[in-house]
């Protein structure tokens, strides 16, 4: 997904908060979980020319699905 560390983003919860990933791998873990019964996020770049989602893959639930749209 090329996210950055010291990156900040748009999290979509609900509705869309700035929020600044300070360590990736501790970010990536703490929002993949985020809400009870819900795996994955949905992430945008300051600008919103890319939008990302990762979450499971509806197709097999070992394998994990990374959209990313380009305006």
């Amino acid at each position: 997904m090329k996210l950055k560390a010291q990156g900040e983003y748009y999290y979509h919860c609900g509705l869309w908060s700035k929020i600044k990933l300070l360590d990736l791998k501790c970010a990536v873990a703490s929002l993949w979980r985020s809400e009870k019964n819900v795996a994955g996020f949905l992430l945008a770049e300051s600008d919103f020319s890319r939008i990302m989602e990762c979450g499971l893959d509806s197709r097999d639930k070992y394998h994990f699905l990374i959209d990313i749209w380009e305006r």
